[in-house]
């Protein structure tokens, strides 16, 4: 692997060579930029991600920027990847990201920076159970350029209330064309069609399930039982996975 590095007086930068990537290694942040990828170590020398405010310590300090990105999305990938994040990523952005993520793991090896190793989960496909109960909670998605409350009214009905936001565009292939997923929600979307203007809906919708609902509002491509939370960020999961 080819790279740029450029060494001053406190600081020093490493870049991709299409200037893509950067790396920079700073003795302090002076402020949280919503652009790059901040990181961190404590007094013993444990990594950490930045997220809303200026840690009172700072010992090491690593900005990574990508040109062309979804920051907050390559955040959480980042989250996930090295700091146990449990974030829903879409499956298209974590098909985009993970090369970078492990080009970075290449770049910062020679350097001894290890981040915490994400925790593997099982491979078994999780299960849940509805309970009469959470008929009443309403569950909640502000994320990928959507926004809905969701009721999950029976076993097999979930209710999305009118006025919530879609996902105007689906996501291509990199060779342009529509993918199984984007297919399947363009067809859930097509079917409530006389429900829908201009990516609002305007009365309620029933579908089926939570992979449904994931379709129909952000073209799922994710683990959407991790995307739908209730008023206190406590997930759907969370509620009704059997252990």
């Amino acid at each position: 692997m080819e790279l740029t590095l450029k060494i001053q007086e406190s600081t020093a930068q490493i870049q991709t060579p299409n200037q893509q990537l950067t790396i920079q290694f700073l003795p302090i942040f002076e402020a949280v930029q919503a652009d790059v990828v901040q990181l961190y170590t404590d007094k013993k020398g444990k990594w950490h991600l930045m997220t809303e405010a200026l840690p009172e310590e700072m010992h090491r300090c690593l900005a990574i920027q990508l040109q062309e990105a979804e920051m907050e999305i390559f955040r959480r990938v980042i989250a996930n990847e090295f700091f146990k994040g449990e974030y829903a990523i879409p499956a298209h952005y974590q098909k985009e990201y993970q090369p970078i993520v492990e080009q970075i793991t290449a770049i910062l090896r020679p350097f001894a920076i290890q981040f915490d190793a994400k925790p593997k989960r099982p491979g078994q496909k999780a299960q849940h159970r509805f309970k009469k109960e959470f008929a009443t909670i309403p569950f909640y998605v502000d994320d990928f350029n959507s926004k809905a409350t969701i009721y999950w009214q029976k076993r097999n009905e979930f209710r999305i209330l009118a006025g919530a936001t879609l996902m105007p565009e689906a996501p291509l292939n990199k060779d342009g064309s529509l993918g199984f997923g984007a297919r399947f929600a363009l067809t859930l979307r097509q079917e409530q069609a006389d429900k829908i203007k201009d990516n609002v809906t305007t009365e309620d919708i029933i579908l089926k399930s939570v992979n449904e609902v994931g379709h129909f509002l952000y073209f799922a491509g994710t683990n959407s039982w991790l995307v739908l939370k209730d008023e206190n960020g406590k997930t759907i999961d969370e509620y009704s996975v059997v252990k």
